[in-house]
């Protein structure tokens, strides 16, 4: 999938700020360009997003990008949107995932794929390491299944 570019807003703070509305606002015109380039469209769930799931123009979302900041993408208020976007059928993935914690709240909240930048700093040290993560949770979802581990 490509993602559909979000809104954002920098403060005077100079933090940056997801704008749930204003992404929503902007995405038909974005998500028809991207798909008419042959690719499936991403929307990005910022903060809010939660209260404006009726909005959502489902038919052009082929995934629900879970961006925000870190509080709300590890939050109840994200997962309702993961929640809300796999009903519809749409596949889910979360960004900036770096940690085992992270990648594990995201298996937890059903997040179809993940992605981060792990991997590019010391790959030979961290391919290892990621790998052991994606091995730790494959073995605690199997041990939680009736059937048992494979």
């Amino acid at each position: 999938f490509v993602v559909a570019p979000d809104k954002l807003t920098v403060l005077s703070t100079g933090e940056v700020i997801g704008d749930a509305l204003g992404t929503l606002e902007q995405f038909p015109a974005w998500a028809t360009e991207i798909r008419a380039a042959g690719f499936p469209v991403a929307l990005v769930a910022q903060n809010g997003l939660e209260s404006l799931l009726d909005a959502v123009p489902w038919g052009l979302v082929d995934c629900l990008f879970i961006g925000g900041n870190t509080e709300w993408k590890l939050s109840d208020a994200a997962r309702r949107c993961i929640v809300e976007a796999r009903r519809r059928g749409k596949i889910t993935h979360m960004g900036r995932v770096n940690s085992f914690s992270r990648l594990a709240r995201a298996a937890e909240m059903l997040c179809d794929t993940a992605d981060g930048t792990f991997l590019m700093f010391a790959p030979k040290k961290n391919l290892p390491r990621l790998l052991a993560w994606v091995d730790r949770l494959t073995v605690g979802v199997q041990a939680h299944l009736p059937w048992g581990n494979p």
